[in-house]
């Protein structure tokens, strides 16, 4: 049967007499017993989360008409969402050595992974010789010592139409020179390689406490590599802003936001020292950002997001649109997992990876069930790529533009 119903909304003043009409009702239930201190709910962030919201709560809002891609990218930078193409899954691989890497990497690629995610250990990313005397050699990821160990790990990858994605350290040069010469040995064109070779030294610092460099050095070096990379390889990304060590160090998520914009500003105003504009720092940005345990808040978070990195943009004289350019990755938290109950890590991973979906990050981590015990195994690895096919496709979340878009909360 048609809905034949046209009546439209209540006007304001009838909705203020409804909800004060509610607030009587629920109080008398409450018998004696502070309305704040029962139904509102105080986050770490200092936010006060009500018991109900509705169209009400939206006045004043500035951005609620804005359509998914238009700015300020709340509702997503892409106007279709992930109806034409899903968010990467780039699912890193806990190995050391080049050839397990590879291994593993090409069976995930044959079922489900459409991107890689090279994790260098600490000595690549310090530049340290793997055969120095203490050598953090496969400390935190894998070892990448040379143009070989690339050859090794991407072996039969098509590195023309795969993302690869390779978080460098304070300074990209020295990996970013072995990945580009393995490249060439095989014969691919540069301009063809996508995904991301970033260097964030405010990231590297932050994490390990030092720099191979100093933090000018660094950003000579970030600036350079940026250049070079705008003419020789325009897919690939070379700024990296890492929020997640603040994300898994204890922050909450307006503390997240605020370092990680803080940073990117930071890289703004250091690369236009050295010639480069505000709308080429953003194209060349990827963030990155660890998914914590509180679903709204954490689907909130990357929304605000796209909005606090368009006001800062702006503000820098770019076109609001350069802003949607940066790209945004996400991995489901460490901090959180448990290592002797760890199949409850597989509820915990999935409401992380939704949030971040409904947020509208371009790529994704989730992490395996078994994580957090440094390996993982083809089963924790295959239930995890699951996830993305199940947000996907069997809960349809790629089929509507902005699935959240229409909540009052």
């Amino acid at each position: 049967m048609a809905n034949n119903n046209t009546s439209s909304p209540p006007s304001a003043e009838a909705l203020a007499g409804n909800l004060a009409h509610w607030r009587t009702a629920v109080e008398a239930e409450l018998k004696g017993i502070p309305f704040e201190k029962k139904l509102v709910t105080r986050t770490p962030e200092g936010v006060a989360l009500q018991p109900l919201y509705t169209r009400a709560d939206l006045a004043g809002v500035a951005h609620v008409q804005a359509a998914p891609g238009q700015a300020p990218f709340v509702r997503g930078a892409n106007p279709i969402g992930y109806k034409a193409q899903t968010w990467q899954f780039a699912q890193e691989i806990a190995a050391t050595d080049a050839a397990d890497f590879n291994k593993a990497i090409l069976a995930d690629l044959m079922v489900g992974q459409d991107s890689v995610a090279l994790v260098p250990d600490a000595a690549s990313r310090a530049g340290i010789d793997p055969d120095a005397d203490g050598a953090p050699v496969g400390v935190g990821g894998l070892s990448l010592a040379d143009s070989r160990d690339f050859a090794a790990a991407l072996a039969s990858v098509e590195l023309a139409s795969i993302p690869v994605h390779l978080r460098a350290g304070a300074d990209a040069l020295p990996l970013a020179s072995l990945y580009l010469a393995a490249a060439q040995q095989r014969g691919v064109d540069l301009k063809k390689l996508s995904g991301s070779l970033t260097a964030d030294p405010l990231g590297e610092w932050a994490e390990s406490g030092s720099l191979p460099t100093s933090l000018a050095g660094a950003y000579d070096a970030l600036a350079g590599w940026t250049k070079w990379a705008a003419g020789h390889t325009p897919q690939l990304r070379t700024i990296g802003v890492n929020a997640e060590v603040y994300g898994e160090g204890g922050a909450n998520a307006v503390q997240e936001l605020a370092l990680a914009v803080a940073a990117g500003v930071e890289y703004i105003r250091e690369l236009q020292k050295r010639g480069l504009t505000a709308a080429a720092v953003a194209a060349s940005t990827r963030f990155s950002f660890a998914i914590g345990a509180q679903f709204f808040t954490e689907v909130a978070k990357f929304r605000a997001f796209r909005l606090l990195w368009t006001r800062a943009v702006v503000a820098f004289g770019a076109e609001a649109e350069s802003a949607a350019k940066a790209a945004v990755h996400a991995r489901t938290s460490r901090v959180n997992k448990t290592l002797f109950d760890a199949h409850v890590n597989l509820l915990r991973v999935t409401t992380e990876a939704l949030s971040a979906v409904l947020g509208g990050v371009d790529s994704l981590h989730i992490g395996p069930f078994d994580e957090i015990t440094g390996a993982t195994d083809e089963f924790s690895r295959r239930i995890a790529r699951n996830v993305h096919t199940l947000i996907a496709e069997e809960f349809q979340f790629a089929l509507t533009a902005d699935p959240a878009g229409g909540s009052w909360y």
